[in-house]
């Protein structure tokens, strides 16, 4: 439209998800359970009853997922890189 916007402050939240990354684990192409990324989840709900469950990373999706999937869940595992 031509205007001009002033700020003193810019967030840029465009997030990496838009690229997502799942890292070619080995063996994950003999993995016979199903496979979830939060960048491409479902739009139907999933039912973890039951289910050991595995969360890689505590970003701010997994933190975001980790508690849901823990109401649900036998077991469940979550690996991160650097504990803070």
């Amino acid at each position: 439209t031509g205007g001009t916007v002033t700020a003193r402050f810019v967030i840029m939240a465009t997030g990496p998800l838009s690229a997502a990354l799942t890292p070619p684990f080995p063996g994950l192409e003999s993995f016979a359970g199903t496979v979830y990324h939060t960048a491409h989840w479902p739009n139907e709900p999933v039912d973890f009853t039951g289910r050991r469950v595995a969360v890689i990373g505590t970003g701010s999706s997994g933190i975001q997922s980790i508690p849901i999937i823990a109401e649900q869940a036998e077991h469940l595992y979550v690996f991160q890189r650097t504990p803070n």
